[in-house]
């Protein structure tokens, strides 16, 4: 029977943070793991300049250089760096042990999962991607000792750690890029769509203040514009920041149609009793409309995509950097 890696037992580790100074606080998250088989597992140091700007860790007499004047200064180098020394220093320390500490992807979706050699090994046999086995990270370019099954190394990108689990639980790497964060679609779809949601709370904020300002000023006292305004302004900013798909499409117009009713229920024109069987059918009307549209799901609904067979040719995508 094949082993199945357990992904609950999986140590978010992430090589972005680990290079720029983080260390010492991924070995001191593998501590309490580290103990079950190390009594007294070995303290690092951090040597950290950032006048330079350099980094290095020592445990013992090894040293390990992340980055510096001398070293190659690509993200991703010192990302491989970083993961590698602290693999190793964990690693030398269960070299009289059955267990060794291994690596589950790379870049901002690194993990680490103690494990015997016989079960990394089992583990290949249920994960039909190689970029999922487990592997002990090794200081040789570009993938540090990362199975690949099509090998074209990307330079990473920052983006915040999202770590995408498929539907059996396994944490995804998409397109086995290990050191890649974020693919753009080559339109720079993905890099609107992070700016539009980054400007979308201080829109929010500066819509209130004009509602405020536009009460305290006297303008049509009988009118809320706060709530009037930031209803506009979420619905709004519900299209531009997703787009036009089944659930932006229902939010984004409701908003507007809630702030011009609220508008005309201030002024005596609409009576509540009317305005919200009103806004209760507009609402099944836009949930039919997005169907019938045969509008796509939004992005976070879309599940990720399974990653090409070994006989396919897959050419690079465009990164934005």
């Amino acid at each position: 029977m094949d082993f199945t890696l357990d992904y609950h037992d999986a140590i978010p580790l992430d090589a972005e943070a680990l290079a720029e100074g983080g260390i010492v606080d991924g070995y001191e998250s593998l501590l309490p793991h580290l103990r079950k088989f190390v009594d007294h597992p070995a303290k690092i140091e951090e040597d950290r300049d950032d006048d330079l700007p350099s980094y290095s860790v020592r445990c013992g007499d090894a040293k390990y250089a992340i980055y510096g004047p001398d070293l190659d200064e690509e993200a991703a180098d010192s990302w491989g760096r970083a993961t590698v020394a602290l693999f190793a220093i964990v690693n030398e320390q269960l070299k009289n042990s059955s267990h060794r500490l291994y690596a589950i992807n790379g870049g901002n979706d690194l993990f680490g999962l103690f494990l015997t050699p016989t079960q990394a090994k089992e583990a290949q046999k249920s994960l039909p991607n190689a970029a999922d086995w487990p592997y002990i990270p090794k200081d040789e370019e570009p993938w540090y000792g990362q199975y690949s099954c099509h090998q074209m190394p990307l330079r990473p990108v920052k983006q915040s750690n999202n770590q995408n689990r498929n539907t059996d639980g396994r944490i995804s790497s998409f397109l086995q890029q290990p050191w890649q964060a974020k693919i753009d679609d080559g339109g720079g779809n993905g890099m609107r769509t992070n700016r539009a949601a980054a400007l979308a709370i201080p829109v929010l904020v500066i819509a209130v203040g004009v509602g405020w300002l536009l009460t305290a000023l006297g303008i049509a006292p009988s009118i809320n514009w706060v709530w009037t305004v930031g209803l506009a302004t979420a619905g709004l900013l519900t299209l531009a920041v997703s787009g036009f798909d089944k659930v932006s499409t229902v939010i984004g117009p409701f908003f507007l149609l809630a702030s011009l009713l609220s508008v005309l229920r201030q002024m005596g024109e609409l009576a509540v009793d009317v305005e919200v069987p009103i806004l209760v059918i507009s609402i099944g009307v836009l949930m039919f409309m997005a169907q019938l549209l045969n509008l796509p799901p939004p992005d976070w609904m879309t599940p990720t995509p399974p990653p090409p067979s070994d006989e396919e040719s897959v050419r690079p995508k465009k990164l934005r950097l």
